[in-house]
């Protein structure tokens, strides 16, 4: 029995290693769909271009879902330790940053071209948090 579980562990830890050497992958920047509307119509296929400082410049095929608003990238990271204290007691240490990339993720402007904020970047998603850090301690007994 001993060395039937030992060995499915073996071949376990074989199959996490497996994993662990695959390629990694590339992380792409999510694109959100949206359509441009003139009083509920959509507007045709071309290029439209917002007025002021933050605008965007946004390519549109036509239909619905027809052009892509400004990207989304967030990145978190946290790494930690646990170290032995004495019999039964433990102090975890750990550290965390919040958006690595400190990049400004905008939701999508207005699409409605009878508005004034027409393609202007005005608002960011959950508030727009910029880069943050924390540490932490914790003793466990």
């Amino acid at each position: 029995m001993r060395a039937a579980v030992m060995s499915s562990l073996i071949g376990a830890m074989t199959m996490v290693a497996a994993v662990a050497q695959a390629e990694p992958t590339t992380r792409q920047e999510v694109k959100v769909p949206f359509a441009f509307t003139v009083n509920g119509q959509e507007m045709p296929a071309g290029t439209y271009s917002g007025n002021g400082a933050n605008a965007i410049t946004v390519d549109n095929v036509g239909g619905r879902n027809g052009a892509f608003g400004p990207g989304y990238i967030q990145l978190d990271a946290r790494i930690g330790w646990r170290l032995k204290a004495g019999p039964g007691r433990t102090v975890d240490l750990n550290a965390d940053i919040i958006n690595v990339t400190n990049r400004a993720n905008f939701v999508n402007p207005t699409a409605d071209r009878r508005s004034t904020n027409f393609l202007l970047l005005t608002t960011l998603y959950g508030g727009g948090q910029p880069r943050q850090a924390q540490v932490g301690v914790r003793l466990g007994f």
